[in-house]
């Protein structure tokens, strides 16, 4: 199973979290767009077998998705 952030308990805020992940300078757009797309991927593979998905996976996304919507604005 997909874990976007290893070694993270807890997702927290969202909006925090995907704050710092826009201004992050050592992760790169590209790396974000890499995540999302496997974040995207493990979600379908899920899909499809009818497994649940797993509400961190859930938040990971919506992370990374804010994270690059703000990244694009900047």
């Amino acid at each position: 199973m997909l874990d976007p952030f290893p070694g993270v308990s807890r997702l927290g805020d969202v909006e925090r979290l995907s704050a710092w992940l826009a201004e992050e300078e050592s992760i790169g757009t590209f790396e974000l767009c890499c995540l999302l797309a496997q974040i995207e991927r493990s979600c379908k593979l899920l899909e499809e077998g009818r497994a649940q998905i797993p509400i961190r996976l859930l938040y990971a996304r919506r992370v990374v998705k804010l994270a690059l919507k703000r990244r694009l604005e900047l």
